[in-house]
């Protein structure tokens, strides 16, 4: 029984905790985009993704009658969408587009401008340094991708082996798991995961991370991991488990390609 009360208040704690990294998670991108007056640096693809997920997490949430951190943190990432949202469309319709180098520099016209040899030079040395750093991306980023494949080939198969009817008491309870919640959990699941993509394919082409936070990445790493230690914490019963199987998925699914981007973020900045 006291080991069940410490586990209820650990989950608590970290719940909290995890509500408290999503409170501040865009601070440091929509203080970044104020600064520099721009929103090119992220994705808006990622943007609207993540939002749609955020949209269907906040439905599973309500109809399969989770925990109320759960439900708080749902409430305040539609929030904390729309604020971010609201602001990369403002910059985008009162500021044109200045593509902007590795120091935050406005790049400039090349057509009818002079260089020197030394200029030249200058420019070869960084084109080959950029090209150094995009190789080590690029082998460090398949390494994270094929970790996420064997990832999301385990999760399959645990989500079957703890739902397959074995005559085991400690069978999972279907009776318990509602069907479109857990379509709407799944389906919000996979937007979170896949919303990292564009940003990362964006990131990727620009050859630049400027105008992107590190902050808001690390937050989203913290918050994920708190998050899902929480419900974990707060029962370890197989029917408990496989009704926030989904919400779990997303978090940890989440966590490979928030370290992708914390990998360009690394890599071409040196940001951490």
């Amino acid at each position: 029984m006291s080991d069940n009360l410490v586990n209820d208040h650990l989950a608590e704690l970290f719940g909290y905790i995890s509500i408290a990294c999503w409170v501040v998670v865009l601070t440091p991108q929509i203080y970044l985009n104020y600064r520099n007056k721009t929103g090119d640096g992220i994705s808006f693809n990622f943007l609207l993704l993540w939002l749609i997920g955020d949209i269907m997490n906040i439905l599973g949430i309500i109809l399969q009658k989770l925990m109320f951190t759960v439900f708080l943190l749902g409430v305040y990432y539609i929030l904390s969408d729309a604020i971010i949202v609201l602001q990369v469309l403002y910059y985008r319709k009162t500021s044109s587009y200045h593509p902007l180098n590795d120091h935050g520099e406005m790049l400039s016209d090349a057509y009818g401008s002079t260089s020197s040899p030394a200029d030249n030079d200058a420019t070869m040395f960084e084109m080959i340094k950029c090209e150094n750093k995009q190789k080590r991306v690029v082998r460090r980023i398949a390494t994270f991708w094929v970790a996420t494949a064997t990832f999301i080939t385990g999760s399959i198969f645990c989500v079957i082996w703890s739902l397959w009817p074995t005559g085991s008491p400690t069978d999972v309870d279907l009776s318990q798991l509602k069907l479109i919640p857990q379509l709407l959990g799944w389906t919000s699941a996979s937007f979170y995961i896949f919303s990292r993509i564009p940003q990362i394919l964006k990131t990727y082409r620009d050859e630049s991370v400027e105008g992107l936070s590190i902050g808001m990445f690390v937050f989203s790493v913290v918050g994920n991991i708190t998050f899902a230690i929480s419900i974990v914490l707060k029962s370890q019963d197989p029917t408990y488990i496989a009704i926030n199987m989904p919400w779990l998925y997303g978090s940890a699914g989440t966590l490979f390609f928030d370290f992708t981007v914390c990998l360009y973020l690394e890599l071409m900045c040196g940001s951490i």
